[in-house]
C-alpha cells in the first residue's frame, strides 16, 4: 500500500471532518534555506499520470518584511526567480480540538513568476516596502528533465542497473520500489531525455515520477494493496463520483509494433480481433493502433508486443470517476481505492488524477478497468 504516511490521530480528524487545512513553504535557493514557513494563499497542487510533470500547482505569496524589504524580483540572482528556486511545500490540518499536524506535501520548482504587487511607504525619508506579493507557477523536477535533451541520439551510459541509469539521467536520488533489470545493449536514446527516463522506467514495469521528498522512484504498473476506502455519502463535503460517458473512442481492433532492428530494418507485430463485432473490417470498421517501442528490436518481439497489447485497446478504456471530499495529505496518484456509488455498487480503481486547492476540497479521478 502507497499513501503518505500521517499519524493515526489526522487520519481519525480526516474521518470526522471539520478540519482546517492550509499550506506553507520553506523556500530553498541554489541548495540554501531563504525563507521558513511562509504562508501560501491561494494555493493549488495538482498531479496527473497523464503527464510526464506528474505534480503541478500554483500559490500566491504575500510577504511583509520587518525591515521594509520587498520579495519581488528584480535580478536573475534574487530568491524568487524560475532558476534556482524550490519550495518544499507542507500541508497544516488543525482542528478546533488543538489538534495541528504539518505533513510535506512535495518539492516543487518555480517555473515561472506573475503579478508582482509592492506597497510603500517612506519613513523619515526612507522608501520602505509595506508588502510585497507575486503569483508563482509550480512544477516537480520531472520539468527540469523535460527540457535537458541530449544534442545528439545516444545510447544508455551503462547497462548493467536501469536504477542507476535513471540516476544518472536526472541527477536525482532514487528511491528503488521494484527489483534492478539490466538494459538491453541495443537500446538508444533520441534527443529527448524525459523520453529517455520513461523508456527505462517501462523496463522496470512503471511510470517514473518524482516523490513527495523529491527522489526518483516508480509507479509500478502491477497495483499496490488497496489503501482505505473513500467516504463517500450524504456528508455535506462530498459530492458523489460521476462516470465518464460509453465511447468508442479508444478502441482498436488491429495494433501495429513499428520499431528498428540493429540494422535499422522495420520490424513489423501485426495483431487482429478476427471474430465478432469488433472484428477488424466487420462493422466496427479497421481501427489501427500503432505502437513505436525503440526496445523491439527483432520481428519475434514485435509480434509478442503486438500480441499481448490487443487485448488491452480492444476493450472498452477504463472508466473514470471523479469526486469531491475533505482534503486528505495522506493520497497519491497510484493509490488504490474502492468506493460505494449511490447505486450501493462498491467499485475499486486507482488514483489517476488528484487536485488539492486552499481553501476547498479535494478533487480525486479514479480509473476503474472495464469489467
Amino acid at each position: 500500500m502507497r499513501m503518505r504516511e500521517v499519524s493515526d490521530a489526522l487520519a481519525d480528524v480526516i474521518t470526522a471532518g471539520g478540519a482546517q487545512v492550509s499550506y506553507q513553504a520553506d523556500v530553498i535557493v541554489d541548495g540554501e534555506t531563504a525563507f521558513e514557513a511562509l504562508q501560501l494563499a491561494p494555493a493549488q497542487l495538482d498531479w496527473d499520470a497523464d503527464r510526464q510533470v506528474l505534480g503541478q500547482g500554483s500559490c500566491s505569496i504575500v510577504y511583509a518584511d520587518e525591515n521594509g524589504r520587498s520579495i519581488v524580483p528584480e535580478t536573475i540572482a534574487d530568491a524568487f526567480t524560475p532558476y534556482a528556486t524550490t519550495l518544499s511545500m507542507s500541508m497544516r490540518v488543525t482542528s478546533g480540538s488543538g489538534f495541528d499536524e504539518l505533513v510535506p506535501m512535495g518539492v516543487f520548482r518555480i517555473e515561472g513568476v506573475s503579478d508582482p504587487r509592492e506597497r510603500y511607504t517612506t519613513v523619515n525619508g526612507q522608501r520602505l516596502a509595506i508588502a510585497s506579493s507575486m503569483r508563482l507557477r509550480l512544477a516537480d523536477e520531472f520539468a527540469r528533465v523535460v527540457e535537458e535533451d541530449f544534442p545528439l541520439p545516444q545510447a544508455p551510459s551503462q547497462t548493467s542497473s536501469a536504477w542507476a541509469e535513471l540516476q544518472a539521467l536526472t541527477g536525482l536520488g532514487v528511491l528503488r520500489v521494484v527489483d534492478d533489470v539490466e538494459i538491453p545493449r541495443d537500446l538508444a536514446y533520441d534527443t529527448s531525455r524525459i523520453g529517455a527516463v520513461f523508456s527505462i522506467g517501462r523496463l522496470l514495469g512503471g511510470r517514473p515520477y518524482v516523490t513527495p521528498s523529491g527522489l526518483l522512484s516508480l509507479l509500478p504498473d502491477e497495483w499496490p494493496d488497496e489503501g482505505p476506502p473513500l467516504t463517500l455519502g450524504a456528508d455535506d463535503y462530498v459530492v458523489p463520483a460521476d462516470p465518464a460517458e460509453w465511447s468508442a473512442a479508444g478502441v482498436f481492433n488491429e495494433v501495429v509494433v513499428l520499431s528498428f532492428d540493429t540494422s535499422q530494418n522495420t520490424v513489423l507485430g501485426r495483431a487482429r480481433i478476427t471474430t465478432g463485432p469488433l472484428r477488424f473490417g466487420g462493422p466496427f470498421g479497421r481501427r489501427t493502433k500503432v505502437l513505436r517501442d525503440e526496445q523491439v528490436t527483432t520481428e519475434m518481439q514485435g509480434q509478442e508486443l503486438a500480441e499481448s497489447a490487443l487485448p488491452r485497446y480492444s476493450t472498452r478504456p477504463a472508466r473514470r470517476f471523479s469526486t469531491q471530499l475533505f482534503p486528505d495529505p495522506r493520497r497519491e496518484v497510484g493509490d488504490v481505492v474502492s468506493f460505494t456509488r449511490e447505486n450501493e455498487v462498491t467499485l475499486t480503481g486507482r488514483i489517476v488524477q488528484l487536485t488539492l486547492a486552499a481553501p476547498g476540497a479535494m478533487t480525486v479521478v479514479v480509473e476503474v478497468p472495464s469489467a
